[in-house]
């Protein structure tokens, strides 16, 4: 980022209007930021709470998959915080970028400034664990559709859990390999390469949407071949397709991230977006087990139904004596 000295003879912002010209930048102002991703944060925390109720009330126990959402809360809870509480120093150095002849560091900055690597490396990596453990649960709730498949099949499954594994190690450290210094030295990441970051986080998204895709192949290739009723296959389908909502989300943050002039990331849109995605990936995963468990549900109803009519005809008919 530019760090170039505050001295009060140039003609930089300074006081309400620097602030409001940090804080309004477009395409996303600070306000509207806050309040999208607290919104989606309690919608989100709802649903995951929602989904441990039926969970327990039908298993009458909780699975992996379920401590795998329950990790990835605990991690956009805490991404959701330090954005939050980071925010001002997310917009500055945007700022930096984009009105240099406006905008300079100040004293008072330097010591959020200097901070930042550390708090957008632990931001990044706990947006990217939340991602990642909605793959993982999903992965988690199809093994049982795999394991008595072909094995070809069952080899595909491990190739993608062991792909998805580690490309969430290359995303979660994404900026860490870009700039693995701090405090001041961090200063010298931005200014000697403004586009290593965006292609690392190109080959980030790519990952990210590779591996959605290889997820969502698999119960595609299990519900074709099954011999199951087609209303639970589509209803099945459709479910699972939401996660292409994740592969959108993640598209929409690849293609407009990259908007600034100088061929670098915007950090407002590009967390934002990460952001989005995370909580989708959530929602996305409550709502597929919420209707895996009425499907259930409604399959054993079924099951029991064609039980008992078979038992009635199978039953002895009374015999009637003559005299």
């Amino acid at each position: 980022m530019a760090t170039q000295p505050f001295t009060p003879t140039q003609s930089y912002l300074t006081g309400a209007a620097r602030e409001e010209a940090i804080l309004h930048q477009r395409p996303i102002r600070e306000i509207d930021m806050i309040a999208t991703s607290w919104t989606l944060y309690g919608v989100t925390t709802i649903v995951a709470l929602i989904r441990f109720f039926v969970r327990v009330k039908s298993t009458q126990k909780l699975w992996l998959d379920d401590y795998l959402v329950m990790a990835a809360v605990l991690c956009s809870t805490a991404s959701t915080a330090l954005l939050y509480h980071w925010r001002g120093s997310l917009y500055l150095s945007k700022a930096l970028l984009t009105m240099p002849d406006k905008v300079a560091v100040e004293p008072k900055d330097l010591p959020m400034l200097e901070s930042q690597t550390l708090i957008l490396d632990l931001v990044n990596a706990f947006i990217w664990t939340t991602i990642f453990s909605m793959k993982l649960s999903f992965l988690y709730l199809f093994r049982n559709l795999v394991k008595n498949n072909s094995l070809l099949l069952i080899r595909y499954f491990w190739f993608v859990v062991i792909f998805t594994v580690l490309s969430w190690g290359f995303s979660a450290s994404e900026i860490f390999i870009h700039c693995h210094s701090f405090g001041k030295d961090s200063y010298k990441c931005n200014e000697s390469n403004p586009t290593m970051s965006s292609a690392l986080d190109s080959l980030a998204t790519a990952l990210d949407v590779a591996t959605d895709l290889m997820v969502i192949s698999i119960p595609i290739f299990v519900l074709r071949r099954a011999k199951t009723n087609i209303t639970y296959k589509l209803a099945a389908g459709a479910f699972l397709c939401l996660s292409v909502v994740t592969i959108v989300v993640a598209t929409i943050r690849l293609l407009s991230t990259n908007i600034l002039e100088y061929g670098g990331l915007d950090p407002t849109w590009g967390f934002f977006w990460a952001e989005i995605e995370a909580y989708v990936s959530i929602l996305a995963t409550s709502a597929t087990v919420f209707r895996f468990s009425s499907l259930r549900r409604a399959q054993l109803m079924e099951e029991q139904k064609h039980d008992s009519l078979q038992e009635t005809s199978e039953a002895p008919s009374p015999v009637t004596c003559k005299n």
